[in-house]
């Protein structure tokens, strides 16, 4: 589920999550059922403006029309719909099947489907591009690096992947302000931890950006954005 600027908990010492084994009760059927809960509200509220445009414009400079496009995560479409405009062959999947309902009827031309991104199942050399747009940090790390593999196995050598994430260090549980008593779990990376990660599971970083939240609708953290391309490397 893309998370996109959305309304900003406030967060206090208590909420900082250690154990990997609570982290992971967090993922799954839980973030589902939020996101499900969210759909309506989070195409009304939460993809209001386009901060994020430059990390966009700078993903779509490195890479050709008519490229074979998946947006991971990608909530009620804002995001494919960007891509579609500048002449990308999208896919859109998310988790959450109320939101791909909504991204199917708001944009009809684009096919979006429910999927889980943990299990890939392009063949290799399906993606010329994947887009992963607030999308990865409700998993662990070790969830989000095997996603990362699976990612790559589905590219081209020489594939491009975009990725942003919220910067910082650890683990945040914050609570969604629109549903009482439910909290998402919120993995922070700084880009030293991404460039490692990312060089790991053979990407090459070509470009970083990072901004300041735009409003208070978001988390309180910088956004990280980094432009990788699929290597021929082997795999750490």
């Amino acid at each position: 589920m893309a998370h996109l600027p959305r309304r900003r908990p406030k967060a206090l010492p208590n909420q900082i999550v250690r154990t990997s084994k609570h982290a992971q009760k967090l993922m799954g059927e839980p973030v589902i059922e939020i996101y499900d809960a969210l759909a309506k509200d989070y195409a009304e509220h939460y993809e209001s403006g386009n901060p994020d445009r430059p990390f966009l414009d700078e993903f779509l400079n490195h890479i050709k029309k008519g490229s074979r496009l998946l947006d991971l995560g990608c909530g009620t479409g804002t995001g494919a719909k960007y891509f579609f405009d500048h002449d990308m062959r999208v896919e859109g999947i998310d988790l959450s099947s109320r939101m791909i309902d909504v991204a199917s009827r708001r944009y009809p031309d684009i096919r979006f489907r429910r999927a889980d991104i943990r299990n890939l199942n392009y063949q290799a050399g399906g993606l010329d591009a994947v887009w992963a747009g607030y999308s990865l940090f409700h998993m662990v790390q070790k969830d989000f690096e095997s996603t990362l593999e699976k990612i790559r196995g589905a590219f081209v050598v020489g594939g491009i992947f975009g990725l942003t994430l919220q910067e910082g260090r650890g683990q945040v549980q914050f609570p969604e302000p629109l549903l009482p008593g439910k909290r998402l779990l919120v993995c922070l990376y700084s880009i030293e931890e991404l460039k490692g990660i990312l060089s790991a599971k053979g990407f090459k970083v070509i470009s970083h950006k990072r901004r300041k939240p735009a409003s208070e609708l978001e988390y309180p953290y910088n956004k990280l954005s980094m432009i990788s391309r699929a290597c021929a490397c082997r795999l750490q």
